[in-house]
């Protein structure tokens, strides 16, 4: 098969300031979304004797059309900015899953005809003091997909939140730590439903030699 990928992605921002650390923006972008390599490898993954997992080489990226108003306000040591987009994505890669001959369920990853998305972002950065710095980062969205795929009805409304909170503490001597706590809602597509996943990962650095040498530890999903 041919296909052809030259398109124009341009992208606008306007900006408005209002006073000494507060400003309105407002932009607009198109993006594209390309498929990982294990998502187009055309072969079998056995997950169990029953389940098996297959790449779509046939699998076209996704694109996006992107609007976002949003405020941002920077303090000394606070920093707030909230914002509201809506999305429309065309040609998205959803996963679909059906049963052969053989009572085996493949699932392989196809194309869509489009997800749209209206939502609500906050972002927070606080910084009390030279050695501490925290932030935290919430996305609340509701998504409409539609589409069909070999008879299989893709339609499908519903809402979900994702958020992160990162802290970094700068102890002496140039010890730090650092936590993150990641957090992604319940979300279901017409096929799939998927429980809400709580992770924290944590790392500790240590630099030498006047910051010629630094070793790090780190601990991913501790839990």
């Amino acid at each position: 098969s041919t296909k052809k990928y030259n398109r124009l992605f341009p992208s606008l921002s306007l900006n408005y300031n209002f006073s000494k650390g507060a400003t309105l923006q407002g932009s607009y972008s198109k993006r594209i979304n390309r498929p990982s390599l294990n998502l187009i490898y055309p072969f079998n993954e056995l997950t169990d004797l029953t389940t098996r997992f297959m790449g779509n080489p046939d699998l076209n990226p996704s694109y996006a059309d992107v609007f976002e108003v949003g405020f941002l306000q920077n303090w000394a040591s606070f920093t707030f900015n909230p914002s509201v987009y809506y999305q429309n994505n065309r040609d998205v890669i959803k996963e679909y899953t059906y049963r052969n001959s053989d009572d085996v369920f493949i699932t392989l990853p196809v194309n869509i005809d489009r997800e749209t998305r209206q939502g609500i972002e906050l972002s927070l950065q606080y910084k009390p003091v030279k050695w501490l710095h925290m932030a935290a980062e919430v996305n609340a969205y509701r998504y409409a997909q539609r589409g069909f795929y070999n008879g299989q009805n893709f339609a499908y409304t519903d809402n979900t939140i994702t958020g992160r909170m990162n802290t970094q503490v700068k102890l002496k001597n140039k010890l730090a730590i650092q936590a993150i706590y990641n957090f992604i809602g319940a979300n279901a597509t017409a096929q799939t439903r998927s429980a809400a996943i709580h992770s924290v990962d944590a790392g500790v650095s240590k630099s030498f030699l006047k910051d010629r040498l630094t070793l790090m530890f780190d601990a991913s999903n501790i839990f």
